[in-house]
């Protein structure tokens, strides 16, 4: 398994994880079900934490790509910008995440579950884009262009 191979196994986690996170915290406020309500606070963490192997991957996963397709560079310029944005915008709702799930053992905030599911719908888009201008590099099916040069313009 190689650098490439090992940022396509962990790039998706993110997105897919943001996903179930905020679904069970939609679930949690619902049913009014604060161990839910917690347990998708301590997921967001988590997944917060899963953007970092998705991100320092991308960097070995560029070198293998550049040796087979080094026309690809500025796809993978495009992909890299979007990508370091998604990590901290993740990193920035894991931790928010952290702060409310310990201001929640004192007393209930559910202003702040909203905005923490309000943020997470920004963060989710963020890494959509970000896996869609991944798999432009590799997939030239999607590409709006096949001229990397009209990228540059």
């Amino acid at each position: 398994m190689n650098d490439a191979h090992s940022h396509l196994i962990v790039n998706h986690l993110p997105v897919f994880g943001f996903i179930f996170s905020f679904l069970l915290l939609v679930g949690g406020l619902i049913f009014k079900n604060k161990s839910i309500i917690n347990a998708s606070l301590v997921a967001f963490v988590v997944v917060g934490l899963l953007t970092l192997p998705a991100f320092f991957t991308g960097e070995g996963a560029e070198e293998v790509l550049l040796k087979i397709d080094p026309e690809a560079k500025s796809f993978i310029h495009y992909h890299e910008e979007s990508a370091e944005v998604s990590l901290w915008l993740s990193i920035a709702l894991g931790l928010i995440s952290l702060v409310v799930l310990l201001i929640n053992r004192k007393k209930d905030v559910k202003i702040l579950y909203y905005l923490i599911l309000l943020f997470c719908l920004a963060v989710i888009v963020s890494l959509v884009n970000t896996n869609n201008l991944g798999g432009k590099i590799r997939h030239t099916e999607i590409r709006e262009t096949q001229n990397i040069y009209e990228l540059e313009d």
